[in-house]
């Protein structure tokens, strides 16, 4: 966990509040150390991976999204097949 990317990314959510943005940000930032991290140690027999757990309904993330986007996860996203 590095610290300072986690205060830096609190410093661009309350100067710009677009939380979709800044989550997406984190994701690549999370792939790029895994990536990272896999080309240092990997001469050291150490295997990094970043994995993608897929969509998880129910996390709140829709909440900063507009109506639309809080009505399709409301309602029509239930019915999509698995």
């Amino acid at each position: 966990l590095n610290v300072e990317s986690v205060a830096a990314l609190q410093q661009q959510w309350q100067e710009s509040r677009n939380g979709m943005q800044l989550y997406k940000t984190s994701k690549l930032c999370n792939i790029l150390f895994a990536n990272e991290l896999h080309r240092r140690l990997s001469s050291f027999g150490v295997t990094a991976n970043s994995v993608s757990p897929g969509f998880i309904p129910n996390t709140g993330l829709s909440r900063h999204q507009g109506l639309f986007g809080r009505l399709f996860m409301k309602y029509v996203f239930p019915l999509l097949p698995v």
